[in-house]
């Protein structure tokens, strides 16, 4: 098995689940989701089913913010974490909490990245490394910081060198 065989699989039952529920429950119940309401998540989902396939192998942070904006749309329950729930994790994280702030609380998009950077920096996220190793740095080497989507880089100066 290849190392994003069970990765793909998990992501491919949960497409077809989602698809299920787009069709089966929120399509036909325009009193809990108006018909544009309907028609742009099943729109938002097939864009997500094509970021899957374009980006099997090169995991896309944009297939990661457009699933939980999804989940956010339809209210349902879902959690983000990488395999040891803390660097990757971190990243994404605070990825998230400004995507949040910019489109459903009027945070002005300039201000997005000086935001993500102080959540990274000084926010509850930062707070965990020190838990988790007794340094206040992201366990991020060299060659993995530079593998990291620049929205998912920590902050110079808050990463060490990967010991975790």
């Amino acid at each position: 098995m290849n190392e994003t065989g069970l990765q793909e699989r998990i992501c491919e039952k949960f497409l077809g689940d989602l698809e299920s529920y787009i069709k089966d429950y929120v399509t036909p119940h325009e009193t809990l989701f108006p018909a544009h309401q309907a028609q742009g998540l099943a729109l938002n989902v097939v864009q997500l089913r094509n970021l899957f396939k374009a980006t099997k192998k090169n995991k896309s942070h944009q297939f990661i913010a457009l699933a939980e904006q999804i989940g956010r749309d339809i209210g349902c329950v879902r959690f983000t974490s990488c395999k040891s729930a803390k660097d990757r994790t971190s990243m994404s994280v605070t990825y998230e909490y400004c995507n949040v702030l910019t489109k459903l609380h009027g945070l002005p998009t300039e201000q997005f990245t000086d935001l993500l950077e102080q959540f990274r920096r000084d926010g509850a996220r930062y707070e965990n490394t020190f838990k988790n190793i007794g340094s206040y740095k992201y366990s991020f080497n060299k060659l993995q910081r530079t593998m990291l989507p620049s929205v998912y880089k920590p902050p110079p100066g808050t990463f060490g060198d990967g010991q975790t």
